[in-house]
């Protein structure tokens, strides 16, 4: 059986050797490097803990005994499911069983100024990408011209406050405690900040709240300024703006805060889940497919724990390539058994003797020296080579004895250059509050004629969705200004969802069918500039409140007759899940309209993500043929799958740009 495994990371690596010199296996492992990656202590490089080739293991090393294993250098280009053959850089590779373990990248949500000016840290060279910035701007600090140039190269922003983002930040925090005050006795390092943004509530949110608790305190008592419920809308290399409209100024902004799966080319748009991760039934094989699996970070499996999938961790993915490791060697797929996780625990360290650690079963947790033992004694025991771990423990002894490490080199081969990219104009600010979002399927002919250039469809679990919004425009401004009479309007519109692939990202936007203001107005600037398709009817919005419910309503006159669309909803408002229909129809960030048959104009929308209020009740009588076509008159006949009530918050639309 000749079985091709994409990706040395831990699950694709797992399973290779779980299936080493096995009798009847022949394996193909195929990765971009020569080298398995010890992710975890990415953080450790970057702050210069740790030399990179402690954290890395040749490949080809760890099969040197093998007769069945051949690690081949490349990159998967496409996979061609009716051939039983992939596309690599290096040539086709042909297969009976293809193993998908491509792992997982940074995601910067569509947001292309990240991209530019932030730091990733999801490979070796990015983390010595990130050590270079870093020590570098110490370096320029000591020529800075003014205070607020120095404030700027003293300023460290860690975005993300799960475990990377926690051990990341602690680790800074120790530099500058114990390191940098002698490297540069210049410098006055009390003027030194280290900020920990988080866009929830807490730090480690998927740990104990025992732990969160303590995670915290642990960074705030070496120095970090910790920012719960704080998003970033954009960084172009020098200011920060936040989700509150304050900015920070930063030379530097360490990216943590989300990862999406390398989704590989030839793979059903209708399988990839939220966070671009592949679907597969409880057997990790690709749902449709007979002979294609998926591991670790990629793969979406639904189970009753995990109705959600898996956590997109280590232990899940070498679990998963034990259990499929079992199967492939079982005699028929009859005998195959379903994949369960068993999870051993989480962990995360801060600093020196600063850890926790939360066992689910029996249900403990640890803190302080003990958990920072446990952290350590079982990283060593999962780094691969002897030699690694010994000179892994090595320099932790040193660096515990001494306060100190002796990696901190400048290789001009990691320098990225400072190229700021500027924040785009803003067109418009404005607040959208309280939005009913009725959600109805619609067939993908039905939105055919809508469709801009070069975008396509978006689907959620197999649907295809249009939906009727409704909400208040509040505080608007247009170029920085109020217009006078034309700050605060109701409006509703029907659109639909659709992607446009750039850069290898997915965007995720809207096109609206209609939209309707009272303000004549807003119309004409809209329609002018945006190519939007508005249009004016006399509104109106009411809201009511007592301690258990609210009632949210809109009203839009079209030809003599009032249609209405209302709510009954809870008062206590509650996060979005990820991964859920009420993040899906919320997070598209982009608008798009058809200018021409081969022309598309697109526009970005900022705002941080909503809550929502839990809907009891719910209104709905629109004229759907007489205002947007028949085409859209079954949706009188229908109701809503869902129906959403979305706080919502401050947006600003930014300005727009051609697509040809």
């Amino acid at each position: 059986m000749k079985i091709v495994i994409v990706g040395g990371g831990f699950a694709g690596l797992r399973l290779a050797r779980r299936l080493n010199n096995q009798v009847g296996f022949e394996i193909t492992l195929l990765d971009r490097f020569n080298y398995h990656q010890f992710q975890p202590l990415f953080y450790q490089v970057a702050t210069a803990g740790l030399d990179a080739s402690n954290i890395s293991f040749p490949l080809r090393k760890a099969f040197h005994n093998s007769k069945n294993v051949r690690i081949r250098i490349g990159e998967l280009e496409e996979i061609i499911p009716s051939e039983n053959r992939i596309r690599t850089s290096i040539g086709h590779i042909d297969y009976d069983i293809l193993v998908l373990a491509t792992g997982a990248d940074t995601n910067f949500f569509n947001n292309q100024l990240l991209k530019e000016n932030a730091f990733p840290m999801k490979s070796t060279v990015e983390a010595l990408q990130l050590r270079h910035r870093l020590i570098q701007n110490f370096e320029d600090a000591l020529l800075a011209k003014d205070e607020a140039e120095l404030e700027k190269l003293l300023t460290i922003v860690v975005v993300g406050g799960g475990p990377t983002g926690v051990e990341l930040s602690g680790a800074i925090a120790e530099m500058k405690s114990y390191v940098l005050p002698k490297d540069y006795p210049e410098i006055d390092f009390s003027k030194m900040k280290i900020y920990l943004l988080e866009g929830m509530d807490r730090t480690l949110g998927a740990m104990s709240e025992k732990s969160s608790e303590q995670s915290q305190r642990y960074l705030e008592r070496l120095g970090v300024q910790v920012l719960t419920n704080t998003l970033v809308k954009e960084y172009d290399g020098e200011k920060v703006l936040l989700s509150n409209g304050s900015v920070l100024r930063s030379g530097v902004v360490i990216w943590a805060a989300g990862i999406k799966g390398n989704i590989p080319k030839g793979i059903d748009q209708e399988l990839i889940a939220r966070g671009s991760r592949i679907k597969v039934d409880r057997f990790n094989r690709v749902l449709g497919s007979a002979n294609i699996f998926a591991l670790g970070d990629l793969a979406y499996m639904e189970t009753a724990t995990y109705p959600n999938g898996h956590p997109q961790v280590a232990p899940v993915a070498m679990q998963q390539a034990d259990r499929l490791a079992k199967n492939l060697k079982s005699k028929t797929e009859k005998d195959y058994r379903a994949f369960e996780y068993y999870d051993k625990g989480s962990m995360a360290t801060v600093g020196r003797n600063l850890a926790v650690v939360d066992i689910p079963k029996p249900r403990l947790h640890f803190g302080g020296f003990l958990a920072w033992m446990i952290w350590m004694g079982l990283h060593l025991v999962l780094i691969l080579g002897v030699k690694n771990r010994l000179f892994v423990f090595l320099n932790w002894l040193y660096n515990y004895i001494t306060y100190d490490q002796s990696l901190r080199l400048i290789f001009k081969e990691f320098y990225r250059p400072k190229t700021p990219k500027k924040m785009p104009d803003k067109f418009l600010t404005a607040e959208w509050r309280k939005l009913v979002l009725a959600n109805y399927p619609v067939e993908p002919g039905i939105l055919q004629p809508f469709l801009p250039y070069k975008t396509e469809l978006d689907v959620f679990n197999n649907t295809h969705y249009i939906s009727v919004v409704a909400f208040m425009f509040c505080n608007t401004r247009v170029m920085g200004l109020r217009v006078p009479f034309h700050t605060s309007f109701p409006e509703v519109n029907l659109r639909f969802y659709v992607r446009l692939k750039r850069n290898d990202e997915w965007k995720r936007g809207v096109v609206f069918i209609k939209e309707i203001v009272p303000k004549p107005a807003v119309s004409f600037v809209a329609n002018s500039f945006f190519n939007e398709r508005y249009a004016t009817m006399p509104m109106r919005s009411y809201k009511e409140q007592n301690p258990e419910t609210q009632k949210v309503g809109y009203q839009w006159k079209h030809r003599g007759k009032w249609n209405h669309l209302e709510v009954k909803a809870g008062i206590q408002p509650k996060q979005i899940e990820p991964g859920s229909e009420e993040e899906f129809i919320t997070q598209h960030f982009w608008g798009y309209n058809a200018v021409s048959r081969n022309k598309t104009t697109e526009y970005e929308v900022s705002h941080p993500k909503w809550e929502q209020y839990p809907v009891k009740e719910y209104k709905i009588d629109c004229d759907f043929t007489g205002i947007y076509g028949g085409a859209f008159s079954y949706l009188s006949n229908i109701q809503p799958l869902s129906v959403i009530l979305a706080e919502g918050s401050g947006i600003s639309v930014f300005n727009k740009r051609v697509i040809r």
